[in-house]
């Protein structure tokens, strides 16, 4: 569970970390909402799957170290993102972190996009059980 918690956040930190859009509340009804989100993961899993055959210290997008990983020992090791100007705050306490009943809706409809055959990546389960980007 753990990894899988960590996946997420560094996926959803790297994506808000290149795409402002998702820095703040989008404003818009809840399909607008669900496009641009779909958007910009799709225009990631296309930047990242375009990078795979250039040597990691060449990347743009996600250069070598930029994404959170794991060491030898099974120690976290704490991506770049992080320590840009907007990066993600700490979901620790945000008011009441009482989501709406549209926004449950809209990120479980966007869930069932992200694990269905159409939504989802080759590789995206590799990733969720060893918490690294593939090779």
């Amino acid at each position: 569970m753990f990894r899988a918690r960590r996946t997420i956040e560094n996926t959803f930190g790297i994506l808000a970390q290149r795409w402002r859009i998702l820095r703040k509340t989008i404003i818009g009804n809840v399909d607008t909402c669900e496009s641009i989100v779909k958007a910009t993961i799709v225009l990631h899993n296309f930047l990242q799957k375009k990078e795979e055959d250039i040597p990691e210290e060449q990347r743009r997008y996600s250069p070598m170290g930029y994404a959170d990983s794991f060491d030898e020992n099974g120690r976290l090791i704490l991506g770049m993102w992080r320590e840009e100007e907007y990066m993600l705050r700490s979901a620790t306490r945000l008011g009441s972190n009482n989501a709406t009943r549209r926004a449950q809706g809209a990120r479980d409809k966007l869930a069932s996009y992200l694990v269905s055959d159409v939504g989802s990546v080759p590789w995206q389960y590799d990733i969720i059980m060893t918490g690294s980007l593939p090779n």
